[in-house]
């Protein structure tokens, strides 16, 4: 084992154990890479000599990697990385704090625990085929999978039953607004006490205070010093008790943040499908992003709500890539009662686009919606095929689907993704992404600042958000929802 870290999911590092110092930086590799960019499930990679193992926890909002030599084969280390997980836990809730010694110890005697256990399985243990091994019966499966896959080729359209289902969505209606509860405030300003009126230095100590929360909430530094300065202003030479502070807080913050998540030119995505419907035009969109955001799923979402508008919905299975894409899909359009057009694996999928609206233009469809497959922004062809795949089909709505928790390398993708969508415009007159739809927004409890940096950094407004699983979990951005979160 070379080294042990244990970081929050924020980026910060709580905890390192290592024999010596690493070649180059597999593990900010890895955070890039994997845990920022992908978010495919993984829980190992391979960075130049070295082999990265993780572990995530909900709970304490932290991350284990455990790095050792690639070439070396340690059967121990998912066990380890699991005990490891459970002792820190042990450790570190109590006082959320770390002893560094104690944490040596732990690593150390843990180490010596899983590699005897693991010494004493395999000795008990039993030869397989490789049929009957975890590896072998993936293998199979794929296999399997791939003869049935290669079959399907000719254009197909299925039109799903449905379920004869009702759905609401209620969050796509203007919300009554919410009421922080103002906890975090409430400990920020423990200590003023009395009505006073607030001269330049204790406005500056108290606009610095938020400022620090703000960060801590994975804020940018830029928008937190926005609202800092903001803040300041507004209680310099005021006379205020602690009620009317935090409201002055609330304000001040209310503000910079409505002024950042609010669109320049709105978009009201149903009034724009009703005008195309009327001149007797199909409403294209585009769900695309990194692998394993949830476009599928978003686009599914989508599709629901668009249906319960009583537009006439038709999706385009373009994700030709993924094993299990398309079928996915089909078992979505069969519960929503929506009609699928696909053309199977290793198709086209610009064509595919392109044919599936000429498709509902001629059936009389009023929303055409194009899922798509996932792909990293540095791959140089992917981009130029995604941007190719949006002209194709004549979009009028490109939406990047990204999850909530995002971090700096999401900025960096939306921007990569827009700048090819415009760079390869036939008429070189793309607006590029519209907007973003933002997905497990129901998982990331007050930690919303990335999600208003990635606004902030790109531009492009927030539209959506996913907040759970059923297909009604789909809601329009609420900034006053989103600011009492933060505030919460």
């Amino acid at each position: 084992m070379e080294e042990i870290d244990i970081i929050t999911t924020g980026g910060i590092v709580l905890f390192k154990w290592g024999q010596g110092k690493l070649r180059g930086e597999p593990i900010n590799t890895v955070i890039k890479d994997h845990l920022l960019a992908d978010r495919t499930g993984e829980s190992k990679a391979i960075v130049e000599n070295y082999m990265i193992r993780w572990l995530s926890d909900n709970e304490t909002s932290t991350i284990i990697m455990v790095v050792h030599v690639k070439t070396i084969k340690v059967d121990y280390i998912d066990l380890f990385i699991k005990e490891m997980m459970k002792k820190f836990k042990e450790q570190y809730l109590p006082n959320k704090t770390i002893v560094k010694s104690i944490m040596n110890t732990t690593v150390e005697e843990t180490l010596k625990e899983c590699q005897e256990r693991t010494k004493q399985e395999k000795a008990n243990k039993k030869m397989r085929k490789f049929e009957e091994t975890e590896k072998g019966a993936e293998k199979a499966m794929k296999l399997k999978k791939a003869k049935g896959e290669s079959k399907k080729k000719e254009e197909t359209i299925i039109v799903g039953e449905g379920e004869n289902k009702t759905y609401k969505f209620d969050g796509m209606k203007k919300q009554e607004k919410p009421k922080s509860n103002g906890s975090t405030l409430s400990k920020i300003f423990a200590g003023f006490n009395g009505t006073r009126i607030i001269d330049e230095a204790e406005s500056l100590e108290q606009a610095e205070k938020i400022e620090k929360m703000l960060i801590e909430k994975n804020v940018n530094s830029e928008i937190a010093a926005q609202i800092k300065s903001n803040i300041q202003t507004l209680l310099n030479g005021k006379k205020v008790d602690t009620f009317t502070l935090r409201g002055t807080v609330i304000q001040g913050v209310t503000e910079v943040l409505t002024r950042i998540m609010t669109p320049t030119s709105p978009i009201d995505v149903a009034k724009e499908i009703s005008e195309k419907k009327a001149n007797g035009d199909v409403y294209t969109m585009v769900f695309l992003g990194v692998n394993g955001v949830g476009k599928s799923t978003s686009l599914s979402k989508m599709a629901c709500w668009l249906t319960s508008l009583n537009y006439k919905v038709m999706i385009a299975a373009c994700d030709t890539f993924r094993a299990g894409a398309v079928d996915q899909l089909a078992v979505h359009a069969q519960k929503l009662g929506i009609t699928l057009y696909e053309k199977g694996y290793d198709t086209d999928p610009s064509a595919i686009a392109r044919n599936a609206l000429k498709r509902a233009k001629e059936d009389g469809y009023d929303v055409l919606l194009v899922d798509t497959a996932g792909r990293m922004q540095g791959n140089d062809a992917l981009m130029k095929a995604i941007a190719k795949l949006v002209h194709s089909a004549q979009t009028d709505l490109v939406l990047f689907v990204a999850e909530a928790l995002v971090g700096n390398d999401a900025v960096n993708q939306l921007t990569t993704f827009n700048r090819y969508i415009i760079d390869y415009a036939p008429n070189k007159q793309s607006k590029g992404v519209n907007g973003i739809i933002l997905t497990k927004f129901d998982t990331i409890d007050d930690k919303v600042g990335a999600a208003i940096s990635l606004t902030y950094c790109t531009g492009i407004p927030i539209l959506f958000v996913g907040s759970g699983q059923h297909y009604t979990d789909l809601k329009l951005l609420d900034i006053d929802e989103l600011i009492s979160t933060l505030l919460k």
